[in-house]
């Protein structure tokens, strides 16, 4: 597929544009390939170059803003208790319960989704209206469908690993349950609408759409296993310093955001990246509304 890494000109009004689009976003004429079997037709192609931006926005740049925003925190934190008088073993022991709180948590991750949505809106320009068409397409529906599949592969995932005496939550789930627990309204905001926008651009308009332009099945595989990873939390920032988490239960609970990544990339390759950003918000806000009655009934 090295022609989709190429430009072209439009017969009609002669300017370039992506060989990856149907039609030129100039005058729309058609691309001139047969709209029935072309593997784009159902995307919204950006450029590589633009795509492997995105993709490394939503790799790099989430996980570079919350370490900046952890380190921030970590340092104002540590001056207030040291200037309230803890210090040695009282000190260490209280900023070790900062970091396991849910305040902690609520500060690294709102700020890190809304610096990146912001900077991928600024980024993706009129482009941005060129997604949200997708809304148009009445095939955006599937998109429900996709993440009540998602929600229910989930439950009997969970279900069938509990038999085996490993639990049901992972380092990232369990940050996400004390943000939740800290600031319920905002998760629903941050986590339900702001994260599933901002991972869609990233991973399927981005690395997906990229990846695609070699070849089909290595797009699917390869961004479902990052998609999957990238919920692990397997560099993290303490008071310490930077670490390294690798543990079982992340590995085990794997396969829920490996599924999930396939069907999200399902979703944006055949209906449209409507469909995709409505089955990750359905099924993100499933989760944290899900966890709200949770802590409501065992508060």
């Amino acid at each position: 597929m090295k022609e989709y890494f190429k430009r072209q000109q439009c017969d009609k009004c002669g300017k370039e544009h992506d060989s990856a689009l149907t039609e030129c976003p100039n005058c729309g004429a058609p691309s001139g390939r047969d709209p029935l079997t072309d593997p784009f037709k159902n995307m919204t192609p950006l450029g590589y170059k633009r795509e492997i931006l995105f993709f490394a926005i939503g790799l790099f740049g989430i996980q570079l803003i919350a370490a900046i925003v952890q380190i921030i925190a970590l340092t104002i934190a540590k001056e207030g208790y040291i200037i309230a008088g803890f210090t040695g073993a009282s000190l260490s022991a209280a900023m070790q319960e900062f970091t396991n709180s849910g305040l902690y948590y609520t500060i690294v991750e709102v700020f890190a989704y809304l610096t990146c949505f912001l900077i991928i809106i600024a980024l993706l320009d009129s482009d941005f209206w060129r997604l949200m068409r997708r809304f148009k397409d009445k095939r955006v529906l599937l998109g429900l469908a996709i993440g009540v599949g998602n929600i229910l592969f989930a439950i009997l995932y969970i279900r069938l690993i509990s038999l085996g005496g490993f639990g049901s939550s992972n380092d990232n789930q369990d940050a996400l349950n004390k943000i939740i627990k800290e600031a319920p309204l905002l998760s629903v905001i941050i986590f339900g609408l702001v994260g599933p926008f901002c991972e869609e651009v990233a991973y399927r308009v981005g690395l997906f759409g990229f990846l695609k332009r070699i070849n089909t099945w290595f797009a699917y595989g390869v961004s479902a296993l990052i998609f999957g990873l990238i919920h692990m939390q397997l560099i993290g920032v303490s008071s310490n310093g930077i670490y390294f988490n690798f543990s079982v239960q992340n590995l085990i609970t794997l396969p829920i955001y490996l599924v999930g990544g396939i069907s999200l990339s399902l979703a944006y390759d055949k209906f449209g990246f409507g469909a995709a950003l409505l089955a990750h918000m359905t099924n993100n806000l499933y989760n944290v509304i899900a966890t709200i009655i949770a802590n409501n009934i065992n508060a």
